[in-house]
């Protein structure tokens, strides 16, 4: 179970007091504290003291925007805990009975902070500097970037460079995006699978451009939800310039997708309409076409959404996970809807270990030997892992992976400018559940705490749960929108 948080502070004090910097600085004094005196919370030690705390605050009005905020919590006595860790010490703490057991029978902490590239630091246009590019190339540039700059106007620093590094790539090549989440990976490997399939589209060909394969059925339907309104904006564009006709394709193709048309008409996975101001959900009717079921003149022509209509038509971009392709690259017929892709991109990569990665390694193997003639390039996005260079050379098979690395991108940018990046602050707990009690309860039990201590503060949480029981059994917890504060991620993992 992992829950994550993340937003940010208003900063309405002077430029050297900024109050998101002063709280993290707080956070890894106390983690310090504790750490030296073996994560003793109950010691006197381990607190903050006010003269403590005010070495970090020059102002008294930012030390007392801290406790109206309550992210300085009082324990008498001039001490005081900063709210993530009194958090973490709850958790860590969790009784059924204030004399029993605690859930948790060990607890390992560790924290880092990682430098942040914000999303306004380049206008999306800039891309449009890229050489050299050919006219139809060139074009599809110009297309992909007028019909997203409404919803993405501008680009981090390092979606930037990860950008203009994939987009002058000549395969065949294997390349890592590294980056934590909510970093804008899915961006850096969307736009060039965009760019090539309008780029195919113009130049007349019909065929899949890139296979998208994601670990997990949940964020594939999230992925999908966001690909679709992409892919809407775009042939927006695409038809403007050159009619109705010229459109680019996204077929999905795993458990979830009906192999025939359905009886009559169904949900697609419940999938908002792409179309703005409309919150309508897709439906595939009876017919095979995907529409919105509150406005039937929302036919989105362009999805395919069973399977034998992405086996028979071939989308620009097929989507599906490691076990469907694998079926898929076995069958004569399937094998031919994939075989002129060009991208092949392995989201949420780090996620492929153990087993799974010996199974993934084998499907690389058979993708480079079906696709070779394409010259293909294989994108893997992962979150940060450490030495992402081994384990990715690993899971392809290939002595060298390019690695665009988002801290070392981030912090050689900020290094040139001459200051410091802003950075968020990752705390991680491990919990070792109690062997007489299950996972699920210590699982359970850690969620209520996290999702009042989301609400209270106004963040989101995200929770990852492996099992439809604990999704059943939890799904009364209410996670709230996020309205506020910090540059932190917080995780918590029930070790099983």
């Amino acid at each position: 179970m992992t829950t994550c948080m993340s937003s940010i502070i208003e900063d309405n004090y002077d430029k050297d007091e900024d109050l998101t910097k002063v709280y993290q600085d707080l956070i890894c004094l106390e983690l310090k504290k504790l750490e030296e005196r073996k994560y003793d919370f109950l010691s006197s030690e381990t607190f903050l003291g006010e003269n403590e705390i005010k070495v970090y605050v020059k102002h008294s009005r930012l030390f007392d925007e801290l406790k109206r905020r309550e992210l300085l919590i009082s324990y008498g006595n001039g001490k005081y805990r900063t709210a993530h860790v009194d958090l973490m010490w709850r958790i860590i703490n969790l009784r059924a009975y204030p004399h029993t057991p605690s859930r948790a029978l060990e607890f390992t902490i560790s924290y880092d902070r990682e430098p942040l590239s914000p999303f306004n630091e380049h206008k999306i246009n800039e891309l449009c500097s890229i050489k050299p590019l050919s006219q139809h190339r060139r074009e599809a540039l110009d297309i992909v970037i007028k019909a997203l700059k409404e919803v993405y106007p501008s680009l981090s620093h390092f979606q930037l460079v990860a950008l203009k590094r994939i987009l002058t790539l000549r395969g065949p090549k294997h390349i890592g995006i590294v980056a934590p989440t909510a970093s804008g990976k899915t961006l850096i490997f969307m736009i060039p699978v965009l760019m090539k399939a309008v780029e195919r589209e113009i130049e007349g060909y019909r065929g899949t451009t890139a296979i998208l394969i994601y670990p997990r059925k949940s964020l594939a339907r999230d992925q999908i939800e966001k690909l679709i309104e992409l892919i809407y904006r775009v042939n927006k564009e695409l038809s403007r310039r050159y009619g109705k006709r010229k459109y680019i394709t996204i077929g999905l193709d795993y458990g979830d997708i009906p192999r025939y048309r359905p009886d009559k008409d169904e949900p697609l996975l419940n999938i908002k309409c792409p179309v703005p101001k409309c919150d309508g959900i897709l439906y595939l009717s009876n017919a095979g076409e995907v529409y919105c079921h509150k406005n039937k003149y929302h036919k989105l022509y362009y999805v395919y959404g069973y399977k034998e209509d992405v086996w028979t038509r071939k989308p620009h971009i097929y989507v599906t996970n490691i076990w469907t392709l694998y079926q898929r690259l076995m069958n004569i017929k399937t094998i031919q809807v994939i075989r002129e892709a060009i991208y092949v991109v392995f989201d949420e990569a780090h996620v492929y270990a153990g087993y799974l990665g010996g199974h993934l390694h084998y499907i690389i193997k058979l993708l480079k030997d079906l696709l070779k003639r394409n010259s293909p390039i294989f994108i893997y996005s992962s979150a940060t892992i450490p030495y992402p260079s081994n384990f990715l050379s690993k899971l392809s098979g290939e002595d060298h992976v390019e690695i665009l690395n988002y801290s070392r991108i981030v912090e050689e940018y900020y290094k040139t400018k001459g200051y410091q990046p802003p950075y968020k602050l990752t705390i991680r707990v491990y919990l070792l559940p109690n062997p007489n009690q299950s996972v699920e309860t210590l699982t359970e039990e850690s969620i209520i705490p996290i999702t009042l201590w989301c609400h209270k503060y106004g963040l989101k949480a995200i929770t990852f749960i492996d099992s439809i029981a604990e999704v059943s059994t939890l799904s009364l917890i209410h996670i709230s929108e996020p309205t506020r504060p910090l540059y932190i991620s917080y995780a918590v993992f029930c070790l099983k």
